[in-house]
């Protein structure tokens, strides 16, 4: 059985950029691509998966900018791991990212928000119940991160929904998770 990956990004506050969009995966690198960015156009890349070996694999897309010519940064990626067998899951519950949105913030002191889409599943054997999922935002540093916003979530399986939390851009050059 083969599934195939993709992973888009839309600079929409950009004029011009250099960028570039990967797909990581337990294996390694699946596919990597640079491109010049504008803020009109949707860039795209994708892989194929075919069999794995080990029960649970972990899939990662990613999106980065150039800060200068010799200066490479990953600014967004998510981390999502998937099972060979899911039914084989202690619960039997998870999602699936769909997508997520990041913000490019200009000036400090702004408020943003970052967005994720999910589809709750369920691969168990029994009757499926609603869930409750919690989604939180925070600011990332050595050692440890500080929750700026959370969201729960109750979901059943099939359910879509979209999460946005917001924080102030207080300083240049931090780093955030949107997590699940």
């Amino acid at each position: 059985k083969q599934v195939t990956f993709e992973c888009c990004a839309l600079n929409w506050a950009a004029d011009k950029s250099y960028n570039a969009l990967a797909i990581y995966s337990d294996r390694g690198e699946e596919v990597y691509e640079e491109y010049d960015a504008d803020s009109e156009t949707t860039h795209t890349v994708s892989c194929t998966i075919g069999s794995v070996t080990g029960d649970s694999f972990l899939i990662e897309p990613c999106a980065g900018t150039y800060l200068s010519a010799n200066t490479f940064m990953w600014t967004c990626y998510i981390l999502h791991t998937i099972y060979k067998k899911q039914q084989d899951l202690t619960h039997g519950y998870y999602l699936i990212p769909i997508y997520f949105k990041v913000p490019y913030t200009w000036k400090l002191n702004t408020t943003f928000s970052a967005s994720v889409k999910v589809k709750a599943a369920y691969g168990g054997t029994g009757y499926p119940t609603q869930q409750d999922y919690y989604f939180q935002l925070a600011e990332l540093y050595d050692g440890g991160q500080k929750v700026l916003a959370y969201d729960i979530k109750s979901l059943f399986p099939g359910d879509e929904e979209t999460v946005s939390l917001g924080a102030t851009f207080d300083a240049d050059m931090k780093k955030y998770s949107l997590s699940v």
